[in-house]
């Protein structure tokens, strides 16, 4: 036995190596059986891909059957973070030769079924681990993938909410110009009847002196139509007083009016550029997301390889 001993170091350490790499940044929450069952596993994680794959026609049941994936996963990753460790798959690059060669060297001395079992029992060891971190970044993936759908869902929403704002905005601008030329409008139209209120007035003063000239002869006579016409110009002029502040009260309340439009339309300008800024930093958080899982799907195409 101290041949074997001697010749196998390096498949020692590596093996030793491997059960203390997995044994100490064991990221899964569940408990690995014995190595037959750990091969029966994997072989039923590997085939469950491929059956989602031939029944993508079931509708229904493909998705439920998502879903369930999904939560183990969260389940077994359990911590926030999504790093997988990988240092301890590739720390002896020569493992498989050294293995082989030794296997051969046994095979050649006679067959030590000591020297064997130990050859075999360190690859299992190293394909325990490769095994392990497979199931931990097969478990990750589909957690980012999901987050991932869960960002291009919120963004989707986003983006709707974002054109509802942009169309308000657009109806409150148009509602605005609205308001802007029915003020003007408004404005012109009362100038228009002071200046005819200013036209008959000159115009009833002047019939006013032509009426006076015309009775200057009578002063009696004149005198009570002066009292009379005093009394209407009095009157007239109250009226026209009044007509003048209901004018005036009326192009108040019209700017109150703009400036209320005006002070909504900067509130919801401001509320779509804080939803542009949200947009944009759910872009990043997706676009940072899809790197990390194209990442993580290079070491998974490895290891495939290297298991098949």
């Amino acid at each position: 036995m101290d041949g074997p001993t001697s010749s196998g170091s390096p498949l020692l350490t590596t093996g030793e190596r491997a059960k203390e790499d997995g044994g100490r940044k064991r990221s899964l929450k569940h408990k690995h059986k014995q190595k037959s069952s750990r091969h029966s596993t994997s072989g039923e994680e590997h085939e469950k891909p491929s059956s989602s794959k031939g029944h993508k026609d079931d509708g229904g049941a493909s998705h439920l059957q998502d879903l369930l994936t999904s939560k183990i996963a969260q389940l077994q990753v359990g911590d926030s973070s999504l790093d997988v460790d990988i240092s301890g798959i590739f720390s002896d690059s020569k493992l498989v030769d050294d293995a082989s060669a030794s296997w051969e060297a046994a095979s050649k001395d006679g067959g030590d079924v000591g020297q064997l079992d130990y050859i075999v029992q360190g690859m299992l060891g190293h394909l325990a681990l490769l095994q392990q971190k497979l199931s931990e970044v097969h478990a990750k993936y589909i957690v980012m993938r999901e987050q991932k759908m869960a960002l291009v869902e919120s963004n989707l929403k986003v983006n709707s909410t974002k054109g509802k704002l942009e169309s308000l905005c657009r109806e409150l601008q148009k509602q605005n110009k609205t308001i802007i030329s029915e003020s003007r409008r408004i404005a012109e139209e009362e100038d228009r009847k002071r200046q005819q209120l200013s036209q008959q007035f000159q115009t009833t003063i002047e019939d006013v002196s032509k009426k006076m000239e015309q009775q200057g002869k009578d002063y009696v006579s004149s005198l009570h139509d002066n009292e009379a016409l005093q009394g209407k110009l009095k009157t007239f002029l109250a009226q026209y007083e009044l007509r003048e502040e209901h004018y005036a009260h009326q192009l108040q309340a019209k700017d109150l009016a703009v400036q209320l439009a005006d002070a909504k339309l900067q509130h919801q300008i401001e509320l779509t550029k804080r939803e542009t800024e949200k947009v944009a930093l759910t872009l990043e958080q997706t676009k940072h997301i899809s790197e990390r899982e194209v990442a993580l799907q290079v070491p998974t195409t490895l290891l495939l390889l290297l298991l098949r």
